[in-house]
């Protein structure tokens, strides 16, 4: 069997991907690179206008593009009571129109990307030593750092701007086995779905609409700031500053009243008595040419 270092699994949608790029090659494919001279890159991406930019710039051993329609149909079929009885009852933090179904479909792009990358190992006879979770929406500004990774523990972007209850499910790394785990959310969802029970009112979607405003004015202050050269201390400092007045208006709100995807992974590793290792990286979720959050990192 051929020893391999990573198998790279990106999956949702690829819309952003041409402005995230350049930030995910040079401070995570490249420092991947650099420490272990070897990865494969495998995609399951949204079969839209925008599912090339994958095959240019990333070009992928696979890459499985799905039609959301298709994955709604499996979605019904798979989990139509559970749908019926909460649809109305999930939100996504920073926008109403994400929804239960959404994340369902997230979580099955997940699973299919995970299961191409596995149908290469079997049918090739490779063996990755680590798989590593990526999406195409990412921005990172620092570059991923290795030390003292191993494969024991799964590592996840340590968020501190997020609660115990909850972890950054934007980039994850472990070995084949266990991220197996990490990935199985969609065929195991019922049950942690069911804790889950909100309503969407018109107070929430108002709070969820300045939310986004917000995060579009800031990044744009920051964005004038580096055209005038200001040092990239002030604008690091100021991108924090940003972030947690963000975050700290809202924080008990959302903890409170909201259901998310980090809640459910967070729950599936403490029902399997995963470890968690945290990993320092800064960075962006850019979503339709708009910076809608930010991740940040310490030590």
């Amino acid at each position: 069997m051929l020893q391999k270092k990573a198998a790279i699994c990106f999956s949702w949608q690829a819309r952003t991907l041409d402005k995230c790029y350049e930030y995910i090659k040079l401070n995570i494919l490249d420092q991947i690179w650099e420490q272990w001279k070897d990865y494969d890159i495998f995609c399951c991406t949204e079969d839209d206008k925008d599912a090339y930019k994958v095959d240019e710039l990333l070009k992928p051993i696979i890459n499985k593009k799905v039609k959301s329609s298709n994955i709604g149909k499996i979605i019904e079929e798979k989990y139509w009571e559970l749908i019926k009885r909460n649809y109305k009852d999930f939100i996504y933090p920073g926008t109403p129109r994400f929804n239960l179904k959404t994340c369902l479909q997230q979580f099955y792009k997940n699973k299919i990307v995970n299961e191409v990358k596995n149908k290469y190992w079997l049918e090739n006879n490779i063996k990755y030593l680590y798989t590593i979770r990526l999406r195409f929406d990412i921005l990172p500004i620092d570059k991923l750092n290795f030390e003292n990774l191993n494969n024991k523990n799964i590592a996840i972007i340590y968020d501190s701007l997020k609660d115990k209850n909850e972890i950054n499910d934007m980039f994850a790394i472990w070995n084949k086995e266990n991220m197996d785990i990490y990935y199985s959310i969609f065929d195991n969802c019922t049950d942690i779905l069911s804790n889950f029970k909100i309503s969407v009112s018109l107070y929430k979607k108002i709070i969820f609409f300045i939310e986004k405003q917000y995060v579009f004015l800031y990044w744009s202050i920051i964005k004038i700031l580096e055209t005038l050269n200001f040092s990239k201390i002030i604008i690091d400092n100021l991108f924090k500053i940003f972030a947690t007045i963000q975050w700290s208006i809202l924080k008990d709100y959302k903890n409170k009243n909201i259901f998310y995807q980090e809640k459910m992974l967070l729950k599936t590793l403490n029902l399997n008595n995963i470890k968690i290792q945290k990993i320092k990286l800064n960075m962006f979720l850019v979503r339709e040419n708009k910076y809608l959050n930010i991740f940040i990192s310490k030590d």
